[in-house]
């Protein structure tokens, strides 16, 4: 056997190895991916967070329970960046006024929904969005929240 025929039998071991690894990069990517998707999470939320805005707590009587149970609920919003952070001062009142009146129209049973709460807190984003400009608000996230009967 010449060295000319040592190196051609050599060469396919190698190139087995190869693509057997490039293969299993491909399956184990495919896999994360997959396993990712599967738990709920979307690529395109993966984005970090804009500058936050934390409001000051909100007390309000809930609908239909005659004023006997309150709520107390603490915001933060995630700020969109842009305009909107330099002046979200001035829109406070608004912003609260806002918050307010879609909490009051609220009852208890509602708010105690677990499998509401996602959708009341996209309901709050999409009623601020419009009367804010520019979509300003990515997220609405809720640091207190207590209902007393």
């Amino acid at each position: 056997m010449s060295a000319e025929e040592k190196e051609r039998g050599n060469k396919w071991p190698r190139f087995l190895v190869l693509i057997l690894l490039l293969l299993c990069f491909a399956l184990g990517g495919i896999y994360g991916t997959v396993c990712y998707l599967a738990q709920g999470a979307d690529p395109a939320s993966t984005l970090e967070p804009g500058p936050m805005y934390a409001l000051d707590p909100f007390y309000v009587n809930l609908a239909g329970e005659r004023g006997r149970v309150v709520l107390k609920a603490v915001l933060t919003l995630d700020l969109h960046h842009g305009k909107i952070e330099k002046n979200m001062e001035t829109y406070d009142p608004i912003v609260r006024d806002e918050i307010i009146a879609f909490l009051r129209s609220k009852t208890a049973a509602e708010l105690q929904d677990q499998g509401l709460y996602d959708e009341l807190k996209e309901e709050l984003r999409r009623r601020l969005n419009q009367i804010l400009p520019e979509d300003s608000i990515d997220a609405v996230y809720f640091t207190e929240f207590l209902i007393s009967q």
